[in-house]
C-alpha cells in the first residue's frame, strides 16, 4: 500500500472498521425524512380529495336544507288545516239543534211490510207514470162537501188512470221497512204525511206499492193509507186518522239556500227517539237539494230543516236526478218540489219572511 492510499483513508471520518457506526444515523435520518415527506404528500392528497367532495356535495346539502324547510313548512300548514277542521267540527257539534222532541212537531215513524198478501186500499198515481202522483189539494172544504180523504183532487194537467187490476198474492220475500214522515196537512182528524216512495215500493203489489203502512206516534199506532206517490222523485203521501197534529213551518220560497249553509235532517227511530244529524248544502236548484248529510235508512222521509227549524226539503235515499251514480253526496227533494208534485197552496205552510 502506498503512502497516498494511506493518507486518503486517514482523511475518511474514522477508521474503516468504524464506518458502519456513522452511516446508520444517516440512513435513519433519510428514512425519517422520507416518511415525513410521504405523510405530508398523503395529507395534501387526501385534503384535496376532501375539498373536492365538499365542493361536489355543497349543492346537495343546500338542496337538502331547502327540502327540510319545505317539509317543515308543509307540516305547519297541514297542522293548521287540521286544527281548522277540528275547530269547525267542534263548533258544529256544540251548536244547538232546532228540536228537543220532533214528535211534537208532527214528525212520525212509519212501518211498511212488503211481500204480504194484505195490501189494503190504495190510489193509483195520476197520469199512469211513476213520476206523476195524485195531487192532494190542501184546501178547506165546507161542511157537507167531500174532503180530500173521500175524493182526492187530481192534477188538472193530467188525467187519472184507472185503478190497476187485482194482482195475485205476492211471491217475494217478506220485508219490514221503517222510515220517518212529517205532517203537511191536518184536517178534521185526518193527517197527510209526507215520506218517501222507497218505503212503500213493492213490485209484487197492485200499482207497485203497498196499500197501507203503520203510523207510529206518541199516542199509539194507527193505520195509514197510501194516498199518492211519485216514484221518480222518491216521494209519497200517506193519510191517517191520528187527530190534529202540529205542522212544521216551511222556509219562505223567497229565501234561497246558499252553498255551505247548515241543514239538519230531523227524524225519529222506530221507537220515536229523536235523531238529528247536521250537514251542509253542496248544491241546490228547483229539482234537487244536494247535501253531505249522512246516509241513515230510518231517516228516509224526514224533514230537512234550516237552523231555525223551517222545512227546506225531504231526506231521500233513492232520488237520482243526476243518474245512477250517487257519489258521496246525498240527493234529496226540495220542499218546493214536494209542493209541486204532491200538494197545492203551500204558501199556507210557509213561515213569515224575516225582516
Amino acid at each position: 500500500m502506498s503512502n497516498d492510499d494511506a493518507s486518503w483513508r486517514e482523511r475518511l471520518p474514522g477508521a474503516r472498521e468504524r464506518l458502519g457506526w456513522w452511516t446508520l444515523p444517516m440512513f435513519l435520518i433519510v428514512g425519517l425524512a422520507g416518511s415525513v415527506l410521504a405523510g405530508s404528500l398523503a395529507a395534501v392528497y387526501y385534503g384535496q380529495q376532501v375539498s373536492g367532495l365538499e365542493e361536489e356535495t355543497r349543492s346537495s346539502r343546500a338542496e337538502l336544507r331547502g327540502a327540510v324547510q319545505d317539509v317543515e313548512r308543509a307540516r305547519e300548514e297541514a297542522l293548521a288545516e287540521i286544527e281548522d277542521e277540528v275547530e269547525s267540527v267542534r263548533e258544529a257539534l256544540t251548536r244547538e239543534f232546532p228540536f228537543e222532541d220532533v214528535t211534537t212537531s208532527g214528525v212520525v215513524a212509519l212501518r211498511a211490510v212488503t211481500g204480504t198478501s194484505s195490501q189494503g186500499q190504495q190510489q193509483a198515481p195520476a197520469g199512469g207514470g211513476e213520476a206523476d202522483g195524485a195531487v192532494f189539494a190542501q184546501e178547506t172544504t165546507e161542511p157537507g162537501e167531500p174532503t180530500a180523504t173521500d175524493e182526492p183532487q187530481q192534477d188538472p194537467a193530467t188525467s187519472p188512470s184507472p185503478s190497476p187490476p187485482p194482482s195475485p198474492p205476492p211471491s217475494g220475500p217478506r220485508e219490514e221497512r221503517f222510515a220517518t214522515g212529517f205532517a203537511v196537512a191536518s184536517d178534521r182528524g185526518t193527517t197527510f204525511i209526507a215520506t218517501v216512495h222507497s218505503l212503500i215500493a213493492d213490485p209484487d203489489a197492485p200499482g207497485g206499492v203497498v196499500g197501507e203502512v203503520e203510523v207510529i206516534t206518541p199516542r199509539g199506532t194507527a193505520r195509514g193509507i197510501v194516498h199518492s206517490w211519485d216514484a221518480g222523485r222518491d216521494l209519497a203521501l200517506i193519510r191517517a186518522d191520528i187527530g190534529e197534529v202540529p205542522l212544521l213551518a216551511w222556509r219562505p220560497s223567497g229565501e234561497a239556500l246558499g252553498v255551505g249553509e247548515r241543514l239538519i235532517a230531523a227524524g225519529v227511530t222506530p221507537t220515536l227517539n229523536t235523531v238529528q244529524v247536521a250537514g251542509q248544502v253542496a248544491y241546490t236548484d228547483v229539482t234537487v237539494l244536494v247535501t253531505d248529510l249522512p246516509h241513515i235508512d230510518f231517516l228516509r222521509g224526514a224533514p230537512i230543516v234550516d237552523p231555525r227549524g223551517l222545512v227546506v226539503g225531504v231526506y231521500t235515499t233513492e232520488y237520482r236526478p243526476f243518474g245512477s251514480s250517487a257519489g258521496e253526496r246525498q240527493g234529496s227533494a226540495p220542499a218546493q218540489l214536494l209542493c209541486e208534485r204532491m200538494l197545492r197552496n203551500c204558501e199556507a205552510l210557509e213561515a213569515e219572511p224575516e225582516e
